[in-house]
C-alpha cells in the first residue's frame, strides 16, 4: 500500500492489517508500504490458498459478479476496506518439514501463515486472545519444552524441543512481530546432525554470538534477507538484475521482485565517482 494511506490508517510495515469485502468475506496479510503502489488501492497476492495462509485466499473478498458471455468472474479486482487487526500477541512456530502441525488447531481464532525454509517449516501467528503460554508450550512444540525463557511482563516467551541432540520445534512469542528474530541461523539449527554446547546456549536468542544478521527473510528461494539485500545494493548493485546475479533473489518465482525494487528505491545505490 502507499504510503500515505498507511499512515492515514494507521498501519506500519510488518503489522497485520484485515482488508473486508463488500461480500462479507475476509483477507489477512502483513502491511507493505511501497511508493510504487497507487494511492487509495492496495495489492494483495491472488494465487496463495488455504495451505499456506487462515485468511490469505484475495477471491474471499470477491462479489459473485462474472461476465455475461463467458461466465468468467470478476476475479483481479474489488472494492475493500481496510483496518489494523489488533493481536495481543504474535508468535513464530519452527518445526521440522512433515511433522503434520495443525495451526487451526493451536489457535483456532488467529491468524496463521506458512512459510517453508531449507531445514524446516515456519509458521507466523497472531492472536487477540490470552494465552498461558507456560502450560499451552507443549500443545504448540508437540512434545515437553527442554529450553524455556518467559518474561510475562514484556509479553515475551519463547521454548525449545530437543530429542537426542535434535532441534525438533521451538516457539518465539512477542508482543509486537517487530521484536519477532529472524530465522536464518534457527533454520540451520534445524539441518544439523547433533545440536553443539553453542548452538543450545544461544537457541532462544535465535542467533550466534557471532552470527551475522541477515534480516527479514525477503527471498525463499534462495534464503536471501534484507539486510544482505541492502548491503549489496550499497556495493553497487543497483537493480533487480544485478541483485539477482549477486545473490539469486528474484531470480527462481519471482515473487520477492516487488519487493527487491522497494528495498531499491530505499536503499539507492551510491553514484560512481567521476574520474578526470
Amino acid at each position: 500500500m502507499h504510503p500515505n494511506d498507511a499512515e492515514a490508517l494507521t498501519l506500519a510495515e510488518g503489522e497485520l492489517g484485515r482488508l473486508t469485502g463488500r461480500n462479507g468475506g475476509e483477507y489477512v496479510g502483513r502491511i507493505r508500504v511501497t511508493p510504487d503502489q497507487r494511492p487509495g488501492e492496495v495489492f494483495v497476492p491472488i494465487h496463495w490458498n488455504r495451505q499456506f495462509a487462515s485468511r490469505g485466499t484475495a477471491t474471499d473478498l470477491m462479489m459473485a459478479v462474472t461476465d455475461p458471455v463467458s461466465g468468467q468472474p470478476e476475479g483481479k479486482h474489488g472494492v475493500a476496506s481496510l483496518q489494523p487487526l489488533p493481536s495481543r500477541w504474535h508468535a513464530r512456530v519452527m518445526r521440522r518439514p512433515a511433522s503434520g502441525w495443525q495451526p487451526e488447531l493451536a489457535s483456532p481464532s488467529g491468524y496463521w501463515a506458512r512459510q517453508p525454509l531449507s531445514h524446516s517449516e515456519s509458521w507466523w501467528l497472531a492472536g487477540n486472545q490470552p494465552v498461558d503460554w507456560e502450560r499451552e508450550a507443549d500443545v504448540w512444540l508437540g512434545g515437553a519444552a527442554q529450553v524455556v525463557m518467559g518474561d510475562v511482563a514484556c509479553g515475551r516467551f519463547r521454548a525449545a524441543r530437543i530429542v537426542d541432540g535434535q532441534l525438533q520445534a521451538i516457539l518465539l512469542v512477542a508482543s509486537s512481530a517487530s521484536e519477532l528474530p529472524d530465522l536464518a541461523w534457527l533454520d540451520q539449527c534445524f539441518g544439523a546432525e547433533c545440536l553443539s554446547p553453542e548452538q543450545r546456549q544461544c537457541l532462544l536468542a535465535a542467533r550466534a554470538v557471532d552470527s551475522e544478521d541477515t534480516g527479514a527473510l525477503v527471498c525463499s528461494c534462495f534464503q536471501v534477507g534484507e539486510k544482505q539485500i541492502a548491503k549489496a545494493i550499497q556495493a553497487g548493485e543497483g537493480s533487480v538484475e544485478a541483485l539477482g546475479q549477486a545473490l539469486k533473489c528474484g531470480t527462481n518465482c519471482g515473487s520477492c521482485i516487488p519487493e527487491l525494487r522497494g528495498l531499491l528505491s530505499q536503499h539507492p545505490a551510491p553514484e560512481a565517482a567521476e574520474v578526470s
